[in-house]
């Protein structure tokens, strides 16, 4: 493939079209083309030197032309936005069911806080960060509300580097992420899903003040 080349792959019976933007020996970037998702749809991987074990493209008569790898990167990188677009599918589902809010006010929601995640982190919090919202915890216009968003995320992959077992013997629990959110898990088995955003933060102060 070729830089401005247009593909399509199907997903759950949906087909999306993709367009490779730009390629070099160690970047390949693709857009969604679908207008109808409605999200911001751009997604991009790197690989720096000196680490390169395999090259994305080579010189083809003055162009650059996928490799195997980056076809396989292409491949990887449909994958993820596909995924991004099931988690602002799911999430302006809970809005709509658990609110009354109008269904532009609450795409409107939802796509502020998608864009408030991006670049930093994985849209894979987009669920929880939009029920925060709703909670009213963070106002999606609000800067300072955005960065406290982003500052407990970031503590939140702090703890992941910094714990073992000794450390999670002498807190008593650590905290995991998965789909439906944040929870604390105890070392005598007891879960604790943690619903709130100032419940996280308290969990997380804990381990962080170690």
């Amino acid at each position: 493939m070729k830089v401005n080349d247009i593909f399509e792959r199907e997903f759950d019976g949906d087909v999306l079209r993709f367009q490779l933007t730009e390629l070099n020996p160690h970047k390949v970037c693709i857009e969604l083309m679908n207008d109808s998702i409605g999200i911001d749809k751009g997604i991009c991987s790197h690989l720096a030197p000196p680490f390169p074990v395999f090259e994305f493209a080579f010189r083809e008569k003055g162009d650059f032309v996928t490799t195997k790898e980056g076809n396989n990167e292409i491949e990887k990188l449909t994958v993820e936005i596909f995924e991004r677009i099931k988690k602002w599918r799911s999430s302006l589902q809970w809005v709509r069911s658990n609110t009354s809010l109008k269904k532009d006010v609450a795409e409107d929601l939802v796509t502020k806080m998608y864009a408030a995640l991006k670049p930093r982190f994985h849209d894979r919090y987009l669920p929880t960060v939009v029920r925060w919202t709703c909670y009213g915890e963070i106002d999606p216009d609000n800067e300072t509300d955005i960065v406290r968003m982003g500052e407990l995320i970031s503590s939140f992959h702090d703890h992941l580097t910094i714990r073992n077992s000794e450390t999670i013997a002498k807190v008593g629990y650590k905290v995991e992420f998965d789909d439906n959110g944040f929870k604390r898990l105890s070392v005598d088995g007891t879960e604790i899903q943690l619903e709130k955003m100032e419940e996280t933060e308290k969990a997380l102060r804990s381990w962080l003040n170690v």
